[in-house]
């Protein structure tokens, strides 16, 4: 942490963080569960804004935030701006991929991707993006020197929006699972790809209601408990009265903690 941010004394007491290819925080958690299956941490994010890929908390840095995870989860923050690619084919082949993923989060940044055939013909893709306006721009541009699959899909997800309009130079499908998707059928490496995703941010209620339904899932206890405060936290038509809703709740307190995270 301190080889990036070495002005801010708050990266030194972190000895456990660190930054996986300057893109993704990654916070290990080392020591064992307290309480109903969960564990808590303490981490510092530098200033900007910070989504962990496995549970889609959103974050504002400049502190030190406390982190509540089930045994199958550890933080793993994007930063800002990140734009990191996945092969998704599901094998664990020295191919290059069929498919990727490429996961876009909000902001200003850029990443290459090098690919090589045989050892030869080293071909890269950019993907440039930049936020202005509530609307998230990404460009995509190859220099293909024969590397790169002829029957390739990309998709791209925009992991901190919701539902947005999206407009493209050339043709795309667009699907909305947990973030809007926008999928690229037989990408041409000859073409450059322009992207444009307007949106509107999600509230900080939403974002706490849907952080605690999901949180809801791997909770212990009865069914019917859970329905119930699933529905309540629902109904809750502002932060003051989600954050009373879950301390009101009968949970244990890492429950209620994790809630309000």
């Amino acid at each position: 942490m301190y080889y990036y941010h070495p002005e801010d004394e708050r990266s030194y007491q972190f000895k456990n963080q660190y930054y996986f290819n300057g893109q993704l925080l990654v916070a290990p958690i080392t020591s064992h569960s307290k309480q109903k299956k969960l564990s808590e941490i303490k981490v510092f994010l530098p200033e900007g804004t910070w989504t962990d890929i496995f549970t889609n908390d959103v974050y504002e840095g400049n502190k030190v935030v406390n982190m509540i995870r089930p045994l199958d989860s550890i933080p793993v923050l994007a930063k800002q701006g990140a734009i990191y690619v996945l092969g998704s084919d599901g094998k664990n082949s020295i191919e290059n991929p069929k498919e990727l993923e490429v996961n876009v989060f909000n902001g200003n940044g850029s990443f290459t991707l090098y690919e090589d055939k045989d050892m030869k013909q080293l071909s890269t893709t950019s993907f440039d993006s930049y936020n202005e306006d509530n609307i998230q721009y990404l460009s995509i541009i190859c220099n293909d020197q024969g590397a790169i699959r002829k029957d390739r899909t990309l998709i791209i997800n925009f992991k901190n929006i919701r539902k947005g309009q999206v407009y493209c130079n050339e043709l795309v499908k667009v699907k909305n699972k947990d973030n809007l998707q926008v999928i690229i059928k037989h990408f041409d490496s000859s073409k450059v790809y322009e992207i444009q995703v307007s949106y509107e941010n999600e509230s900080k209620l939403d974002l706490l209601k849907r952080q605690g339904k999901d949180s809801l899932t791997y909770f212990e206890g009865k069914n019917v408990d859970r329905v119930a405060l699933f529905n309540k936290i629902n109904e809750a038509d502002s932060v003051n009265k989600y954050i009373k809703v879950v301390n009101e709740a009968k949970l244990p307190l890492i429950y209620k903690k994790r809630l309000k995270e």
